[in-house]
């Protein structure tokens, strides 16, 4: 990006500094042409040349503005050795894909200085708020800032007046949650905008949840926010810490014919688990490399469930 876009440009209006590049071309376009379920109002695509980057008409500003950066920084993945270095050796690359491009949209929309002067006593809902309506930043960018501001584990979350987690920008290692997952209890009575302060978990979509954090909430412009620690929280002196594991969900694989336990969260589509040795979810466009037809039981069965690359009976028929 140095020679090409001016980065004050950038943080002032992404989409006129990024006419300066000719790799990219950006349109806009109705919301119903992006993909369902995405908590980015745009979508990339690398195949059309000059590569380009398709826009909500109707998001707000903000939106627009940090959409668009998180899909330019898409872009700018392959021409960074030392991102592609991290996410190949990464054991779940495309989730920190999409962590690291919130962190870049963040970081050209809200300032070190703004960042360090709204958090200099912690970040709660109530200093989120604050920089909200202090920045033009939208306020998925105003959430990436803060939780990328926290100390300890812990997430920083959007609720909309339905109820649901719209956007979840998450600290450490958390796992992440789907734009939309229904949530109960507190996380509920906070989005219907009841302050609250307490202890309780966030439902993560398709039937996984963190364990209990500290939560606070305040209620934002357009939105409900609710920030939640795995630890001391900086708005009760004695918050006591709270495990931030997700809890296990069991499934079966139909193709490696075998019960798993699973962390990570169902699959968007089919809104199945994904399993852990074959990859393959309820979507029947999930081919398996390797699958293969046994000459025994004459089903089709993928790589793991053979003995070895030549065996021409599954384990089942073998055994």
């Amino acid at each position: 990006m140095a020679g090409i876009v001016d980065f004050e440009a950038l943080s002032a209006e992404p989409r006129e500094a990024l006419h300066a590049d000719p790799s990219i071309r950006i349109s806009w376009v109705r919301a119903d042409r992006l993909p369902p379920g995405c908590s980015i109002a745009a979508t990339y695509d690398a195949s059309t040349s000059p590569a380009s980057i398709a826009v909500a008409e109707d998001a707000s500003v903000g939106r627009r503005r940090f959409s668009l950066l998180h899909e330019y920084a898409h872009h700018l993945r392959d021409q960074v050795f030392e991102v592609l270095d991290v996410l190949f050796d990464h054991p779940r690359p495309a989730e920190l894909e999409e962590k690291i491009c919130d962190a870049f949209a963040s970081r050209v929309l809200v300032p070190d200085s703004a960042r360090a002067t709204a958090f200099v006593d912690g970040v709660t809902a109530r200093s989120v708020v604050s920089l909200m309506q202090t920045c033009s930043a939208s306020a998925q960018a105003v959430a990436v800032a803060a939780a990328e501001s926290m100390s300890l584990p812990g997430y920083v979350v959007l609720l909309n007046a339905a109820g649901e987690a719209e956007f979840a920008a998450r600290s450490g290692d958390m796992f992440p949650a789907r734009r939309g997952a229904p949530q109960t209890g507190m996380l509920k009575r906070a989005a219907e905008g009841v302050v609250v302060r307490g202890i309780a978990p966030l439902d993560l979509g398709g039937g996984s949840t963190t364990g209990e954090l500290n939560v606070e909430s305040a209620v934002g412009p357009g939105c409900v926010v609710a920030v939640m620690v795995d630890g001391p929280a900086p708005w009760d002196t004695f918050s006591a810490g709270r495990r931030a594991s997700s809890k296990p969900t069991d499934g079966w694989c139909d193709r490696c014919t075998m019960e798993f336990t699973s962390y990570q969260p169902a699959c968007e589509n089919c809104d199945e688990l994904k399993c852990p040795s074959c990859g393959g979810c309820g979507c029947p466009d999930k081919s398996v490399s390797g699958e293969r037809l046994c000459d025994r039981c004459f089903t089709i069965q993928p790589a793991a469930a053979y003995e070895s690359a030549t065996a021409t009976a599954c384990r089942n028929c073998s055994s």
